[in-house]
């Protein structure tokens, strides 16, 4: 299981690199979406984008934090990946990798969806 999430995680922080790598520094990076999740996910990732950017993250960190989203929209329901987008960009940076290191680290992503959307709301209030 960790092994296949190693691996999962690897070719999304691979495929955001490069399309980071490609893309002018104003484009909200693509996440491999669903059309109709990717369409009203477009102003929430633009949002998150542009709030770490003003927080002063590095390419690698917001690389990271979108592998992260990545993982999230692949394993959770559509509903609750697009309510945590929109909790996001009320995050600051040392909450926003205190969720980084919970995915890591913890044991956050073996959660029910919706013990991780109340964790998130928790971090955001």
């Amino acid at each position: 299981m960790i092994g296949r999430f190693a691996i999962t995680l690897t070719l999304a922080v691979t495929l955001i690199a490069a399309s980071v790598v490609g893309a002018s520094a104003q484009a909200t990076p693509a996440l491999n979406l669903p059309p109709g999740i990717a369409k009203q996910a477009q102003p929430m990732l633009a949002d998150m984008m542009a709030h770490m950017e003003q927080m002063g993250m590095s390419s690698e960190q917001i690389q990271l934090m979108m592998a992260d989203m990545q993982t999230m929209a692949d394993q959770l329901p559509p509903g609750i990946f697009l309510q945590l987008l929109r909790l996001m960009s009320q995050l600051d940076m040392s909450t926003m990798m205190t969720l980084h290191q919970q995915m890591h680290e913890g044991t956050l992503l073996q959660q029910p969806p919706g013990q991780i959307l109340r964790y998130v709301r928790q971090l955001a209030a």
